[in-house]
Formats: structure tokens, C-alpha cells, sequence
């Protein structure tokens, strides 16, 4: 069978059928919504459009103990400054992650194909979250799913392929991404 294969037991000599297709299709998996088009009305204001549901802040969770977020030097720190700032541990709780979540949407979250620092930090709370369940990317589809509902009548589409997260601005294109996020990188991909 694909994704199978035997592993022997160093302590009994007995070979095993390891199923990895699960695990597999965990990072392989992806959360496509349709992209959001913002549409005027003749007076000028914005046509409602068809959103998909996300689902509500207070539904939003982690698994608080095995997430770990530091705090960030800040421009202009020096040195020693920088280096206690990457050391020094920020406190992590549900609340904390869906004021970030909220945060990240309400406070225009896109620009230009670019989060800002609450999405950036919710995406990766939520993503340390899901390795330390071995979920696959449910938290992180979850902050996308509510991003999404609420940039709904907007031009912006967050979408998911495997540990990338890509900016849609359907106001310049619908088939190439504004931005990438790579969440094990943290870092924007061209």
C-alpha cells in the first residue's frame, strides 16, 4: 500500500506495517476558500458579497502550555538589549491568542501581501500550537477561516498550501499571490 512500509522492532526482531499516509497528508493538505472580490455598488459603497463562515473568536484556542512566544528587539536596541529581548518569554493564554486573531483582522492584518505583527504572532501561536497536538494545520486553518469571514466585501483572501500561507489581492490578481508567509520560516516568500 503507498504510504506503508515495515519497521522492525530493534527489541523483538518483528516487523511492523508503519501507516505514514496520515501524517503525510497532514502537511500536504491546504485550505483553499474561494477568493474574496470587493464589488461596488452604483452609489459607490460596497456590495455585499458570498462569505464563507468562520468560526467565532471565542472558539479559538491553542494548546497554551507547549506554545512559547519571546519578545522582539525593537530598532535602534543594542546589543545586549536585543539579546534580553529574544530571551525574555511573553505570557501566552487563549484570551491573549483571540485578542491577537481579532487584532490581526480588524487592524487592516494585509497590506500590500503583508501581515502585521498580531497576525504574525496569532499565525505562529497557532502553528506551534498544532505541531505540539500533531493536528495537522487545524488552528492555523481556524485563524484563516475567521480572517477570511471578516475581510469578507474586501479584495484580500488569506489561503493555506501545506506550511506557506499566501495573500490574495484579487484587485491586481486572482491566480498570483500578493505575499507568501512561511510558517516554519517565518519569513515572506516570493
Amino acid at each position: 500500500m503507498a504510504g506503508k512500509h515495515a519497521e522492525t522492532d530493534d527489541a523483538q526482531g518483528a516487523s511492523k506495517a508503519v501507516d505514514h499516509s496520515h501524517s503525510t497528508a497532514l502537511h500536504e493538505d491546504a485550505y483553499k476558500p474561494a477568493l474574496n472580490h470587493r464589488v461596488l455598488n452604483s452609489d459607490g459603497t460596497i456590495k455585499p458579497g458570498k462569505c464563507a463562515p468562520g468560526p467565532e473568536l471565542n472558539k479559538l484556542t491553542i494548546d497554551v502550555p507547549n506554545v512559547h512566544m519571546h519578545d522582539e528587539p525593537k530598532r535602534g536596541d543594542s546589543y545586549a538589549e536585543r539579546k534580553a529581548a529574544e530571551k525574555r518569554e511573553m505570557p501566552v493564554s487563549n484570551e491573549h491568542f483571540r485578542e491577537l486573531v481579532k487584532q490581526g483582522t480588524e487592524y487592516a492584518a494585509i497590506n500590500d501581501g503583508n501581515f502585521n505583527i498580531q497576525m504574525r504572532h496569532a499565525l505562529d501561536e497557532a502553528n506551534q500550537s498544532d505541531k505540539s497536538l500533531k493536528s495537522g494545520h487545524k488552528h492555523v486553518d481556524d485563524v484563516l477561516k475567521y480572517a477570511n469571514a471578516n475581510l469578507c466585501g474586501t479584495d484580500y483572501t488569506l489561503r493555506r498550501e501545506g506550511n506557506v500561507v499566501s495573500v490574495y489581492d484579487t484587485h491586481y490578481s486572482d491566480t498570483k499571490p500578493a505575499g507568501r508567509w512561511n510558517l516554519d520560516k517565518k519569513a515572506w516568500e516570493k
